[in-house]
């Protein structure tokens, strides 16, 4: 399952170049070297973002890619490559899953609802851009079990396919509404500078697979609210926002992340004693010096 990747549209505008070594040209590396090892299966962590804004009802997978960021861009680039490597021998899988929400040990504060919930809790306000474009969400336990059921499904049923996986698709401004009836705070309006809207279909992962999300986005605002009153989340945490880990300059330095560097400032003295791996890093370096090597294990 390859997840690894410089995530979302403002992480990849920091450092294109960067980006595309590593959103696409390691991917295809990893692709071409899964399937010279013997690797029978590849599913990939694609992205509903490539369709851009869509005005159908409901968008199926069928539909054009208009990805407006490089992120997205790189997404579809990938999918493309994925799909022309797929053989006999070789099952390829693309899922272009909603946004993920809920808690997790490495949490994610820099996305759709998990953000919202972190803003009313600690700072009383959310911040919306526009409010009526359309997202899909789905909770993280149940991304998880469709990647689980995606290694063992028989591949007949799933080689060579893209899957859209969602629980629904909400407007922006309801999930805030959803978070500030359950946490009190003001909703404030912005400039919108992500006009990105549209309405995932699933009715192809639930006719093929049989697939049904369990868990729906008003238990995540729930845990997500529970983690920040048990302190199980550090909203000064860096590691939680994608584009200020990358924008720190430390975690920038020669155009790669640093691997094995202490990174944190505004953490607990118990974390700041960590260091930390990033993989893609390590992936992409070792690449370029010809020192990686793809096990069957890997």
């Amino acid at each position: 399952i390859h997840l690894a990747a410089i995530s979302n549209d403002p992480c990849s505008e920091l450092d294109p170049e960067l980006t595309r070594q590593v959103n696409y040209e390691a991917s295809k590396f990893l692709i071409k070297r899964s399937k010279e090892m013997g690797i029978e299966r590849f599913i990939f962590a694609s992205s509903s973002s490539v369709y851009g804004i869509k005005k159908e009802p409901e968008v199926t997978e069928d539909l054009k890619l208009e990805p407006i960021t490089l992120y997205s861009e790189l997404k579809g680039k990938t999918e493309e490559f994925l799909l022309s490597q797929g053989d006999e021998n070789f099952t390829v899988i693309a899922v272009r899953s909603a946004t993920v929400c809920g808690y997790s040990p490495r949490m994610r504060l820099d996305t759709i609802l998990n953000i919202f919930v972190s803003c009313a809790y600690n700072k009383g306000k959310i911040l919306i851009e526009g409010g009526q474009q359309r997202r899909p969400l789905i909770h993280i336990d149940d991304i998880v079990r469709f990647y689980s059921m995606l290694i063992e499904v028989e591949k007949e049923r799933v080689a060579g396919e893209v899957f859209n996986v969602s629980y629904d698709n909400y407007k922006v401004i309801d999930v805030a509404k959803l978070v500030q009836s359950k946490i009190p705070c003001t909703i404030e309006k912005t400039r919108v500078t992500d006009p990105r809207s549209y309405s995932l279909s699933t009715k192809k992962v639930s006719s093929v697979l049989g697939f049904k999300p369990h868990r729906d986005i008003s238990e995540a605002v729930d845990e997500v609210k529970e983690a920040f009153e048990q302190r199980k989340i550090d909203p000064d945490d860096i590691r939680n926002y994608n584009v200020r880990l990358m924008k720190s300059k430390k975690a920038i330095q020669n155009g790669m992340i640093p691997h094995r560097s202490k990174l944190w400032t505004n953490v607990s003295r118990n974390q700041r004693s960590q260091t930390i791996s990033h993989p893609v890093a390590i992936f992409i370096e070792r690449m370029r010096n010809g020192r990686l090597r793809v096990t069957q294990n890997a």
